[in-house]
């Protein structure tokens, strides 16, 4: 069994979909639309775990604002003039791949994305109860908020 990470092609987009449906709750949903236009806005920020040539997780980042969240459903985004940090805007893990380092690996390399950028900082919104698995990364909690009408909330390192 093998696995790599590669950056996401456009074919691969129904694909993300897939796992985005086996990870979330239907109202954070996005079509593939969202995630070809987020692949636009930062293409080398679109990361897929592949387990024997499957998408089986994914991870999409860009440069962002560190005390700004970065909206769902933007179908026109465009990143900030003056970006402070790495914003890790969506991270899933098919049932499958589950406890087998996708997440670790794909964290990973979003880091060392953005060193290559020069942004020392990061930000997400945790939803599903997920901080304590984003403070063993360095994440510590910001503010909490509603994001789609699900609690979340926004974390920073």
């Amino acid at each position: 069994m093998s696995t790599d990470i590669k950056t996401i092609p456009a074919s691969d987009l129904d694909a993300v979909v897939a796992v985005q449906q086996q990870s979330y709750p239907q109202e954070l949903w996005e079509d593939a639309a969202i995630f070809r236009e987020k692949q636009r806005v930062f293409p080398k920020g679109a990361l897929g775990w592949y387990q024997d040539g499957v998408l089986q997780a994914y991870l999409f980042v860009h440069p962002w604002r560190k005390n700004e969240t970065a909206p769902l459903f933007t179908e026109n985004m465009s990143l900030p003039e003056h970006p402070d940090c790495l914003y890790i805007h969506d991270l899933a893990i098919a049932p499958g791949a589950r406890g087998k380092g996708a997440a670790r690996a794909l964290v990973t390399a979003a880091f060392a994305l953005a060193e290559e950028n020069g942004l020392e900082h990061f930000s997400l919104v945790a939803v599903q109860n997920s901080e304590s698995f984003w403070s063993k990364f360095g994440f510590t909690p910001y503010k909490s908020l509603t994001y789609s009408g699900v609690p979340a909330t926004h974390m920073v390192k």
